[in-house]
Formats: structure tokens, C-alpha cells, sequence
């Protein structure tokens, strides 16, 4: 184990590395769409899908 993670139980230090790996992951994904979106803007299209109606 890190130095830095001394104080967190043995148990839980899987835990804290997936948290941070998906940490990471989101961070990326965001970043990743800041720059698509800065080097063109994205192209979303809102569509309004028909419900089913109920009867009366």
C-alpha cells in the first residue's frame, strides 16, 4: 500500500482504487467532450417522442 493510504483499512483499499479509477474515468470523458466541443460544437438534437394516449 501508498504511504498516503496508511490510515485506510486493509479492506477498503480496493474500494478507494476503483473510486479513483472511475474518478479518473469521468474526468476524462469530460475533458474529452470540453474539446469536441470547443473544436466544433456537438450536433444534439432533441426529439420529442409520441406517448401512448389513454383512454378517456
Amino acid at each position: 500500500m501508498s504511504d498516503s493510504l496508511d490510515w485506510l483499512p486493509a479492506d477498503l483499499y480496493p474500494v478507494a482504487v476503483r473510486t479513483a479509477r472511475a474518478d479518473e474515468c469521468a474526468y476524462a470523458m469530460g475533458e474529452l467532450a470540453a474539446l469536441w466541443s470547443f473544436e466544433r460544437p456537438l450536433d444534439l438534437e432533441q426529439v420529442r417522442r409520441a406517448t401512448a394516449s389513454r383512454p378517456g
